[in-house]
C-alpha cells in the first residue's frame, strides 16, 4: 500500500483530521516541515506536496544553503591546505 493509498484509505474511514497531525520530518524549522530532509522530499515525490509547509520549505533551503553549506565549503578548504603541506 502506497502513501496516497494510505492517506486515501484514511480519509474513507473519517480520520482525515489526523493526516495533518502526524509529524514526519526529521529537521523541522519552527515547528514547520523542512523540505530538505529524506522525508520531506519523499513526500514531495510521492504526490503529498500539501504536507510540506512552503514556508518550511523556504527556511529550509536558507537554513541549507546559507549556514550548513558555507561551513562544509571551508572545511574542504581547511583540509585541502592540510593534504598539500603534507
Amino acid at each position: 500500500m502506497s502513501k496516497l493509498e494510505e492517506v486515501e484509505y484514511m480519509k474513507s474511514i473519517g480520520l482525515e483530521s489526523i493526516i495533518g497531525k502526524t509529524h514526519f520530518c526529521h529537521t523541522p524549522v519552527f515547528g514547520l516541515t523542512c523540505g530538505q530532509c529524506n522525508p520531506c522530499k519523499d513526500a514531495l515525490n510521492e504526490g503529498m506536496q500539501y504536507r510540506v509547509s512552503t514556508f518550511g520549505r523556504i527556511l529550509g533551503f536558507f537554513r541549507k544553503y546559507l549556514y550548513y553549506y558555507p561551513y562544509r565549503i571551508v572545511g574542504r578548504c581547511i583540509r585541502a591546505v592540510l593534504q598539500n603541506k603534507r
